[in-house]
């Protein structure tokens, strides 16, 4: 195992076991809920780059990282989210916008 895959399954092994417990103690909160969708997206970027260090082919190597980058694109935008809610700003439009880039860059 590579050093870049042993990273990745740490981020991963750690992510999602965090986000279930955030879930758990309080769902219907806004800022749990995009607690819960920005370690999901860390999530996703660490197992792509676990699967990335596992490859054995540079196909295989590439199709990983699709995967990683999936999580990745929104991960700014999820924290921008998060960080516009715990100072209670209100922009609707700009976060609408900043999903929109995410999802068409995916």
């Amino acid at each position: 195992m590579t050093p870049l895959a042993v990273s990745g399954l740490l981020i991963t092994l750690t992510c999602f076991p965090l986000a279930a417990w955030i879930l758990f103690r309080a769902p219907r909160s806004l800022q749990n809920i995009l607690m819960v969708i920005f370690n999901a997206c860390v999530g996703v970027w660490g197992l792509g780059t676990m699967l990335a260090g596992l490859s054995q082919t540079p196909a295989q190597a590439i199709w990983a990282w699709r995967v990683g980058h999936i999580g990745g694109f929104f991960l700014g935008v999820v924290f921008f989210h998060l960080v516009l809610v715990l100072c209670r700003r209100r922009r609707p439009r700009l976060v609408r916008a900043a999903y929109l880039f995410a999802g068409l860059a995916v």
